[in-house]
């Protein structure tokens, strides 16, 4: 027999399985925490210290496939993932907890501590100190590390001493939100009760007692614990949904590849309908071939743009800038050099301006304890890309032209971005610098202000990210207004054995290209796109453009630029990565219109892009009988020779059936597009792309 209290017998109970309500919500109150320093102090979240980890433990061969995959729900997914992740070590830590808290089996009490709020801050102080002495230095960061690199954040408050703020509102809500244990009997009666048989179930304190006594006392109660169990595993479930379906819809379109049809909608852009050369369903005039009777030359792409009356002041004159070292190769000066009031291209270009330049504009003075870099003439590379240019009509009825319903121009709202954070930096235009340094003999800074007074040079360029697959949407054309980087290095009076020039970012990324590429005169650095100032998303302030090399190099949100006499190996690069460095972009051509599927029997219009970097196009083909033969395309003229160029091929059936379309091109230099298939990892894709469609009758 065993005496014990009914007073004690009708107590409510106390379950382990409790911590896993209270686990839930003390994470979901600590993420909520979380978010609020990262707005308020810039504090990195445990997400954000994560990735790198994470991408250099995947290698660059499956973060390939996963962005092949996903495109820009990969980002959020990973994100995801994390939080759920963190969710489910919240719930963890609040049983381990519940249990640490449980009361003696035979006393019914717990030590006083896990009933004050005590219990829960030096629980919380425990996990503090493992997260900045373990979990840091796992995720890459010091013990007690002070700034968290490669999130590109300065936070006021210190890592360590932020991630033990978090830890402490875990452990301080957890001891709140988990139930507490019942009081000791006080002037109870006193009954006997049986010691239970072997397999009779033990009331969880004060002693044992019949389960049927048990059951009748604690049903109420089980049925809030159970209640509570059930809110953190729903809280944990829900939570994960949310995040993954929201952050999906955020991220442009996430599984949908953002191909730049005409017809795509585009809320995220209104200007997209105002840019694009081509409206939908609307083919081009015999007057518009008529009118592209000439090449476009290398001159009409970069066109020095004056400055505004109100920008100018007669005594301000741009002083001389001192040559890079002459042991460095530069372009040879065999075309005419740049016009200053050549108006900019629009969708069929002029003949090429041959006049000498006028004199430079002056600008209105800035103060500025840096000299203002000057607009220094470079030489541009003679015209051997282009050989031939088909601007004739294809198949069909005469003189007809086929209807190309493709954006000549990208809209920004549109254009692809891809980067390895979860939250891009946020730089203000008044705080912005940009640092050359390194090996020269005359290093400076420039703010936002005095880079954009400068003689600004504006072209339409491409772009596409080397993870991009074949057919795939990661690809760009749009207007860019800046400086050439030749002018802004000039300045800095390089030294000689220079071999490369590394820029770095704000959020820590750092690349680097050749310094002969780096001269190239098409290599600028941009501060507009699309007509307007870059966005955050594709690198305000300010941003480089490096056509001909794929766009992990054409570095956003840059800081600094440094010259150097070493083979210096960026983000991508690394060991645990292995991009090719080098980087050089790929012919391609792709299908966009019509999709995939069914079409009916008569004329098809079918248009898409074709691209090569600085190289141009000068040819595409087009094969209906999945390349046993090959006709060519029209190619409507190119904006510039570092722009995609449209295409159109008018196609009619034979008979109904399936076919597969494929599509291939040739660069200005005359080289044809590979058709051995690759994988866009290390080197960027090839082969040729493919598309079915079935024809059916009537």
């Amino acid at each position: 027999m065993l005496i014990v209290s009914k007073t004690a017998i009708k107590a409510r109970p106390y379950r382990v399985l409790s911590g896993i309500g209270a686990g839930a919500g003390a994470a979901v109150v600590m993420m909520v925490v979380m978010a609020g320093l990262r707005l308020a102090a810039s504090l990195p979240t445990i997400p954000e210290l994560m990735v790198s980890p994470i991408i250099n433990f995947l290698g660059g061969q499956a973060f390939s496939d996963q962005l092949d995959r996903l495109y820009y729900a990969g980002r959020p997914l990973l994100f995801t993932l994390i939080l759920e992740g963190t969710l489910l070590l919240g719930i963890a830590l609040g049983v381990i907890y519940a249990r640490l808290a449980r009361p003696d089996p035979i006393t019914g009490k717990r030590s006083p501590i896990f009933n004050s709020p005590a219990g829960g801050i030096l629980y919380g102080l425990l996990i503090g100190v493992l997260l900045d002495t373990v979990f840091l230095p796992i995720v890459g960061q010091g013990v007690f590390a002070g700034r968290a690199f490669g999130t590109g954040l300065d936070s006021p408050l210190p890592l360590w001493a932020g991630l033990i703020a978090l830890a402490l509102v875990y452990g301080v809500v957890l001891q709140r939100l988990l139930p507490s244990a019942p009081p000791a009997a006080q002037n109870s009666e006193t009954v006997a009760l049986p010691v239970p048989a072997w397999g009779e179930a033990a009331s969880p304190y004060l002693g044992y007692v019949p389960q049927e006594v048990e059951m009748l006392a604690v049903e109420s109660a089980d049925r809030r614990q159970m209640l509570r169990i059930a809110g953190g595993a729903l809280l944990a479930l829900l939570g994960g949904v949310v995040l993954t379906v929201g952050g999906t819809i955020l991220n442009q379109g996430g599984l949908v590849s953002p191909v730049n049809r005409v017809g795509d909608k585009n809320p995220d852009n209104a200007e997209g309908a105002a840019n694009s050369t081509n409206p939908p369903e609307t083919p081009e005039t015999p007057t518009q071939v008529a009118q592209a009777t000439t090449t476009p030359k290398d001159v009409a792409q970069a066109q020095v743009i004056p400055p505004s009356p109100t920008e100018m002041e007669a005594t301000q004159q741009p002083t001389s800038t001192p040559a890079p070292p002459t042991d460095t190769p530069r372009p040879t000066a065999t075309d005419t050099p740049l016009p200053t009031h050549t108006p900019v291209p629009t969708a069929t270009p002029t003949a090429t301006a041959t006049a000498t330049p006028t004199a430079t504009p002056t600008r209105t003075p800035i103060p500025t304890d840096t000299p203002v870099p000057t607009n220094t003439p470079v030489p541009t590379r003679a015209n051997t890309r282009i050989t031939s240019v088909n601007f004739g009509v294809t198949e069909g009825t005469p003189g007809a032209i086929p209807a190309i319903k493709v954006r000549e121009i990208t809209p920004t709202g549109s254009f692809y971005h891809v980067s390895k954070n979860f939250f891009d930096p946020a730089v203000s235009a008044d705080g912005w610098s940009l640092e050359i340094k390194g090996l020269v003999d005359n290093p400076y800074s420039i703010n936002y202000k005095t880079l954009t007074y400068m003689l600004p040079v504006q072209v339409t360029t491409g772009m596409m990210c080397i993870s991009n697959p074949v057919g795939g949407g990661l690809i760009g054309s749009t207007q860019w207004k800046g400086v050439r980087l030749a002018d802004l290095l000039a300045k800095a009076s390089p030294r000689r054995g220079v071999t490369k020039v590394v820029m770095r970012a704000a959020d820590d990324y750092a690349d680097s290209i050749s310094y002969q590429k780096a001269l190239d005169p098409d290599v600028l650095l941009v501060w507009e796109m699309g007509g307007i100032p870059l966005t955050k998303d594709h690198g305000f302030p300010a941003r480089l453009l490096v056509p001909g090399i794929y766009g992990m190099k054409h570095i956003k949100w840059i800081q600094s630029i440094e010259l150097v006499d070493y083979d210096f190996k960026g983000y991508w690069q690394q060991p645990s990565q292995k991009w090719n460095d080098a980087a050089p972009v790929k012919t391609m051509s792709r299908i966009d219109f019509p999709s995939e599927g069914a079409l009916g029997m008569g004329p098809q219009d079918i248009s898409g892009v074709a691209f090569a970097g600085d190289r141009s196009i000068s040819k595409v083909e087009v094969s209906t009988d999945g390349g046993a033969t090959w006709n060519e395309a029209y190619l409507k003229p190119p904006l510039s020779h570092t722009a995609w160029v449209l295409w159109g091929y008018l196609w009619t059936p034979d008979a109904p059936g399936t076919y597969k379309v494929m599509v291939r091109a040739t660069d200005g230099e005359g080289n044809l597009q590979t058709a051995k298939r690759a994988d866009p990892f290390p080197s960027g894709a090839s082969g040729y792309h493919t598309v079915t469609y079935r024809v059916k009758s009537g």
